[in-house]
């Protein structure tokens, strides 16, 4: 079976452009939720977003604004991992979205508003937008897959690139998850009561205001680890199997008990070759929504049993809010940045929590003994995908071949 690593990562989020930016942001434990920038949001009875900074330099980078970002993310991940357009010819391409484009989304807003939409800017950005603009800018020449699964997409698309990897259909496969801010998004978040004006994951009943909405785009380069060896690429972590399941429940609200949450996430055990022993992190979903929190607590017991008052949880979405389709590949940038650089990122808040006897991380932790971590994804449409990575061992792989 071919062992997959990841050799690059490259992101733009609401700390700024870089994994740099990101690295920093974590370990400050800072928030970044503010009043809406784009429109008024308000309106809708409640402002507060994480957007990507205004001073993000896009100048150097054609297309629409979710095709610029992504390309920029695309840039930072491919200069990582030391791969030029001739290294692409035969990779491939696996990116997870909601709605792909502002352009796009936008205009569906303005025609319902009996305002004239911008069909120049809808065309441009269809033809430019998300995995297009990095098979058009690079001349990858592989399968180029969209993943449109909602919040889980992000982490979906990381196990179709395992998949296509493992397969043997690609040595290399850029993946993962673009999202930006939209009126129409944020207008349905806050139809249902979603929203807060500070993302407070896993809070106590009572204190959980709702999520908060934040955009990035975000890549990571998967490899084979023999094409990884060739050329002495250095890896920030395996990849080493993911889990998919759905709660076929409600198209918002996940199924009380977390049953489908549960399934995924010993599917992705199952598919990693791993134990609930073997894990000692959990990149939780953690939305800080009424309904999310206590489901995937609930989940993670049912997965971990009494074990999991050793098991270190912590939601990035605290600091950056939830990006959606985006969220599954930030959180995995954040997570293999933590097994390589030996360090736990915080849930950013000091409220008490839903269970006192879970290990949530408070703040950003060092550590030695985090070998092996898994990164949750619970999506609306009942969408549910983990992925888990490990420290980069040259040694045997732990995970089984494939039947």
């Amino acid at each position: 079976m071919r062992r997959v690593v990841i050799t690059g990562v490259g992101c733009v989020s609401p700390f700024g452009a870089g994994v740099e930016a990101l690295r920093e942001g974590i370990l400050s434990s800072r928030t970044v939720f503010a009043p809406v920038r784009k429109f008024d949001g308000s309106q809708y009875g409640i402002d507060a977003a994480a957007e990507i900074p205004e001073d993000v330099d896009l100048s150097g980078v054609d297309g629409s604004r979710p095709s610029q970002l992504i390309q920029l993310a695309a840039e930072e991940a491919l200069r990582d991992a030391r791969l030029g357009a001739r290294d692409l010819a035969d990779a491939a391409v696996v990116l997870g979205t909601t709605l792909g484009s502002d352009e796009i989304s936008s205009a569906l807003w303005h025609e319902t508003q009996g305002l004239e939409p911008d069909y120049v800017a809808v065309m441009g950005s269809m033809a430019e937008c998300g995995g297009r603009a990095l098979v058009d800018r690079w001349r990858i020449g592989g399968p180029c897959l969209t993943v449109i699964t909602a919040c889980a997409a992000g982490t979906n698309a990381i196990g179709l690139g395992l998949d296509l990897i493992r397969i043997g259909r690609a040595d290399r496969v850029v993946v993962g998850g673009l999202d930006t801010l939209t009126q129409l998004i944020y207008g349905g978040f806050a139809s249902i009561g979603a929203l807060g004006t500070v993302c407070l994951p896993f809070a106590e009943a009572g204190r959980r205001q709702g999520t908060v909405l934040g955009e990035n785009a975000a890549v990571l380069v998967l490899e084979s680890a023999e094409s990884a060896a060739q050329r002495g690429a250095e890896p920030y972590a395996e990849v080493l199997g993911y889990g998919l399941s759905n709660d076929a429940h409600h198209m918002t609200a996940p199924e009380p008990e977390g049953l489908g949450a549960t399934l995924a996430m010993q599917r992705c055990l199952e598919h990693a070759g791993l134990t609930p022993d073997d894990v000692d992190y959990v990149n939780a979903h953690g939305t800080g929504t009424r309904l999310n929190d206590p489901v995937e607590v609930a989940a993670l017991r049912r997965v971990f049993g009494e074990r999991l008052a050793q098991v270190p949880v912590s939601s990035l979405k605290s600091q950056i809010g939830h990006g959606l389709s985006s969220g599954g590949a930030i959180e995995a940038i954040a997570t293999v940045l933590a097994l390589k650089e030996r360090f736990l990122p915080p849930t950013a808040h000091a409220e008490p929590t839903l269970d006192a006897a879970l290990d949530f991380v408070r703040e950003p932790r060092p550590t030695s003994g985090v070998r092996t971590a898994m990164s949750n994804s619970f999506a609306f449409g009942g969408h549910n995908a983990s992925v888990a990575f490990s420290v980069w061992d040259k040694g045997p792989s732990t995970a089984p071949a494939p039947a």
